[in-house]
């Protein structure tokens, strides 16, 4: 089963994932969407953090003692809307991801481990069910 993280425990997870392995999982070009799979030795749970609407992306593929980010850039702004763009970051790893909609967090089970946004990742009931919005707008 995969549970969207509510954006007020984003930064409570993160902390809770900080000395995960890291890694690249899920790019979709078409809706500019990119999935980092977090695991953890000893336990059965997953994060994935997906990023929407990806504008730039730096650093390497996958990375252990991942200590992830959040925050608005304060550099660089949507060329869409003006706003700044949202900062997916690890600067211990040299990781960064901007993007220009949003990050969100989905917590699921190894033995759950999907490999494309497809209708296992955005269903409401894929093989072991899920609580996921079809949306990942957060």
């Amino acid at each position: 089963m995969r549970i969207l993280v509510s954006a007020n425990d984003r930064a409570t997870v993160l902390a809770q994932w900080k000395g995960a392995h890291a890694e690249i999982w899920i790019f979709d070009l078409s809706f500019r969407r990119l999935a980092l799979l977090l695991t953890k030795k000893n336990t059965d749970e997953t994060l994935y953090v997906v990023g929407v609407g990806c504008q730039h992306i730096s650093g390497p593929f996958g990375w252990d003692n991942a200590s992830l980010s959040i925050a608005a850039s304060q550099t660089k702004k949507s060329n869409v809307t003006g706003e700044p763009l949202i900062r997916l970051f690890d600067e211990n790893a040299g990781f960064e991801l901007l993007c220009n909609s949003d990050v969100c967090m989905v917590r699921g089970l190894k033995t759950d481990i999907v490999d494309s946004f497809g209708t296992e990742f955005l269903s409401d009931h894929p093989a072991g069910g899920s609580a996921v919005s079809p949306d990942m707008g957060g």
